[in-house]
């Protein structure tokens, strides 16, 4: 059975001035759309994001599930490095983001985030040019938020 990664953008944003750190939350980045054909057991609209513009869209790559969350890891001996293990979701996750993960219930596993400061540091070598579509397509869109890199985030889990 395989291993797939649902993967989502947020930024933080401010009411207030950003100096003064009041009401601060995650405001989600990816374009959400009604699916109309997908019913949740309560009986409403399920949202989701356009594969096609959603933050990323590299498929199964087991070598960046590892570096993420050391998910899928045991094909490395000896054992790869890996950025965090999985966190759950964050606690002031943004709602679209939330309602996701909840449609996935218990096929969802290993919920994670990480700032784009987090993935700058690790050192993605390890595992080659395996990770480069993923570095290509995603830190360049945290980094087009012109926020500090703790101010922006990916949010993350798999599901087999």
């Amino acid at each position: 059975m395989g291993c797939d990664i649902h993967l989502y953008l947020e930024k933080k944003v401010y009411d207030y001035p950003k100096e003064e750190k009041k009401n601060r939350k995650w405001l989600s980045l990816d374009k959400w759309v009604q699916n109309e054909d997908s019913l949740s057991d309560n009986d409403s609209l399920v949202w989701d994001t356009i594969y096609k513009e959603s933050t990323y869209n590299g498929g199964r790559n087991y070598n960046l599930f590892t570096a993420l969350a050391n998910v899928r890891s045991g094909y490395f001996d000896p054992p790869a490095p890996f950025i965090s293990a999985p966190k759950g979701l964050p606690h002031d996750v943004s709602i679209p983001i939330k309602m996701r993960s909840e449609y996935y219930g218990s096929d969802g596993h290993s919920h994670s985030w990480l700032t784009l400061k987090e993935l700058k540091e690790f050192d993605f070598s390890r595992f080659g040019d395996t990770c480069k579509e993923f570095i290509d397509e995603v830190i360049p869109k945290m980094e087009a938020q012109e926020v500090d890199d703790d101010e922006v985030r990916i949010v993350f889990w798999f599901d087999n």
